[in-house]
């Protein structure tokens, strides 16, 4: 598909969501731009933290 069929395609699906619900369920996320996923984010910092404790932990026993 070309980029104004690109364009088409998501303003039609936006267009029948706004019809059937009265909003737009999903916004139609950019190709060109990546989104950053927070909860992996979060996901990892706790994960770096409780490793970090273990490992402090662990060294204090020894």
């Amino acid at each position: 598909m070309t980029e104004n069929q690109l364009k088409q395609a998501r303003r039609d699906q936006q267009e029948k969501q706004h019809a059937l619900y009265g909003y737009c369920l999903t916004p139609a996320p950019d190709k060109g731009r990546r989104t950053i996923r927070w909860g992996a984010v979060l996901l990892a910092v706790c994960l770096a933290v409780f490793i970090w404790m273990a490992v402090l932990i662990i060294l204090e026993v020894l």
